[in-house]
């Protein structure tokens, strides 16, 4: 009887212990999720975006770069206006943006109409720099190994940039 008592108690003991642990591991795996959603928040919901872009698109000068941080000074998000370029079709206006957000970069070559309405993105891979400026209607890269290379917007906007000194092809997102 003594012994069936404690058989029991150790069933008992032993399920507590996977109830306490199953809690545990959904604790520990539901603040990593806060976590990581609060990081991906600080770079987008702390940023009005929409209005820093208009601010970059309207001003039209090249020589700014147009700087923000979130209230802990933890992301940036920098907005660039690089000009206008042409392709046979259109005249776009052509803005950069970088966001760091504690690291993680996401760098961006987004293009409006002359009368500044969203037309579509390109999303630059982080290792990647973004073009410095415009020279004879073509976007200008410097990669890490400090080449030059020209990038021209296609007629048709659904065929990818490919940006020679990396060879890397990047198609352009019209969502905004």
């Amino acid at each position: 009887m003594a012994e069936e008592k404690n058989q029991t108690l150790d069933i008992f003991v032993d399920r507590a212990k996977t109830s306490l642990e199953g809690k545990a591991l959904i604790g520990v795996a539901g603040g990593i999720l806060l976590f990581f959603l609060w990081g991906m928040r600080s770079c987008t919901s702390t940023f009005n975006n929409d209005q820093n872009e208009r601010i970059a698109l309207e001003a039209n000068n090249t020589d700014t770069t147009y700087t923000e941080y979130n209230d802990a000074n933890i992301a940036r998000c920098e907005y660039r206006y690089l000009g206008t370029i042409q392709n046979s079709t259109d005249t776009y206006k052509v803005l950069t943006n970088q966001k760091d957000n504690r690291g993680r970069k996401k760098n961006l070559i987004k293009l409006f109409t002359t009368k500044n309405r969203y037309v579509g993105t390109y999303n630059i891979y982080s290792e990647y720099k973004l073009p410095l400026s415009i020279t004879n209607n073509q976007l200008v890269f410097i990669n890490n190994n400090h080449d030059t290379c020209y990038v021209q917007i296609p007629d048709n906007l659904k065929t990818k940039i490919i940006v020679p000194c990396t060879q890397q092809q990047y198609s352009l997102n019209t969502n905004n």
